[in-house]
């Protein structure tokens, strides 16, 4: 069955400790009048619970027109649905950064929590149609805003915020979160995760207190997605720092978040396989992108983290023109930091106004998280010749996610020049599939 959810009101701490003990989830929306409830079988209302909220680990960054789609709907049905597209959480982060900064409103000071919202499950897809971030702006108020992958943002009440952060042991540090929702469910995926029902659902970035490690940033709570330990279903939540699996021991006031030291490996750094068969295969076809970069074999760009954070820091430390913001800017968004590579490519555009490239990379990741103004306004300045039909392109991209017309897969690369090569950019547009096993096949 393929349920519509919004984000869960209230929580208690109780539900952050007990995670799987809840028979029922009651959900309500920042949207006034629209509320979804779901109960039943016991066992499968304790897996949908963990932490009060229903959304649990996200398949794809996908997005929904924010318009409400039935309770119930088969795979045939499934076309009549608004159509997704793909959508992250650090990309909403960025759009806020953004949406923020062009108002003149208070910038994020501390952010402590990020949850989905308006998801449904597609049959074959999980989509995730906006996400919701509370954050403590530099004033010291607490805020909760939701921005849809249309660019779209709304401010829920400060009260909604103060309730939803009050138990949590302190705020996500910004340098602190690297994983961003897709990758951490790839990692735990590639470490055994299976799940109990069609797929895991959404996403939760919080903290929690880690025996031995302390507060860390973590993706989860995942009451869907588990290990399978003799046979029993385990929760995991992933670190969104360093990709460590963490899982609850003990009952009630004995309960503490420990690492699940038998998966332990090296911190995360991407998944860039060098002799893979697809790093292979693009090496051949896109030899320009190497050793940067490779499409892997689900489509999306795989890039070498290791290398590009190297990059990153020699460009840094030396003498900044307009070639050096600019390179930063896309090494940035390489890496999926969207609010530092924005701000890289409007410090490169400010000081070599002319150059079509730098406004054209800068419309390409404007457009990347959603914010459509600034990148129309970008491509209706470019004038090289060079780059008119890439820009007619990404016009006609740009149309066709404002009239919720569904891309297929990765629409479209951009092959951005920087002073250590070529990196390409991708627009990704449908859901992509994410393979794993369930605990009930």
């Amino acid at each position: 069955m393929a349920q519509y959810y919004h984000r869960a009101y209230p929580f208690k701490k109780a539900a952050v400790r007990a995670g799987l003990r809840a028979t029922e989830v009651q959900l309500t929306t920042a949207v006034p009048g629209r509320t979804a409830i779901m109960s039943g079988d016991p066992a499968r209302a304790a897996f949908l619970q963990g932490f009060g909220l229903c959304i649990l680990f996200l398949v794809v960054g996908g997005c929904s027109k924010p318009l409400q789609p039935p309770q119930e709907t088969t795979e045939s049905a499934a076309v009549d649905l608004p159509p997704p597209t793909q959508y992250t959480a650090k990309q909403a982060q960025a759009r806020l950064h953004r949406y923020l900064k062009r108002r003149g409103e208070p910038g994020i000071e501390k952010l402590w929590y990020v949850f989905p919202e308006q998801s449904f499950d597609l049959k074959r897809s999980s989509l995730v149609g906006s996400w919701m971030l509370v954050f403590e702006d530099v004033n010291h108020q607490k805020l909760a805003v939701v921005l849809n992958c249309w660019g779209e943002a709304k401010k829920g009440d400060p009260s909604q915020a103060n309730a939803l952060i009050h138990d949590l042991p302190g705020p996500i540090q910004q340098n602190s979160w690297v994983l961003d929702n897709t990758d951490a469910l790839r990692v735990a995926v590639r470490r055994g995760a299976v799940w109990l029902t069609d797929r895991p659902f959404g996403g939760v970035l919080l903290t929690l207190t880690i025996k031995g490690r302390g507060i860390r940033p973590v993706w989860g709570p995942n009451g869907q997605l588990s290990l399978s330990v003799g046979g029993v279903p385990v929760p995991i939540w992933v670190d969104a720092e360093t990709g460590a699996l963490y899982t609850v021991t003990g009952k009630g006031d004995g309960e503490e978040y420990v690492e699940v030291e038998e998966l332990r490996e090296p911190p995360w750094e991407g998944f860039f396989e060098s002799q893979s068969p697809e790093a292979d295969a693009s090496r051949s076809v896109h030899p320009s992108w190497w050793p940067r970069a490779y499409k892997g074999k689900d489509a999306w760009m795989v890039y070498n983290r290791r290398l590009l954070e190297s990059g990153l820091k020699k460009e840094a430390s030396g003498t900044r023109d307009a070639s050096s913001w600019h390179t930063l800017g896309i090494i940035d968004a390489a890496l999926g930091n969207w609010i530092q590579a924005l701000d890289n490519l409007d410090e490169a555009v400010n000081l070599d106004s002319r150059n079509d490239s730098y406004r054209y990379d800068r419309a390409i990741v404007s457009l990347i998280i959603r914010d459509f103004e600034a990148a129309t306004a970008d491509l209706a300045t470019v004038r090289t010749d060079d780059l008119r039909q890439p820009i007619e392109r990404t016009k006609a991209i740009v149309q066709r996610l404002q009239r919720n017309s569904s891309l297929a897969g990765c629409e479209e690369l951009r092959d951005a020049s920087t002073n250590l090569g070529i990196v390409p950019l991708q627009i990704c547009g449908g859901p992509l599939p994410v393979v794993s096993s369930r605990l009930n096949r």
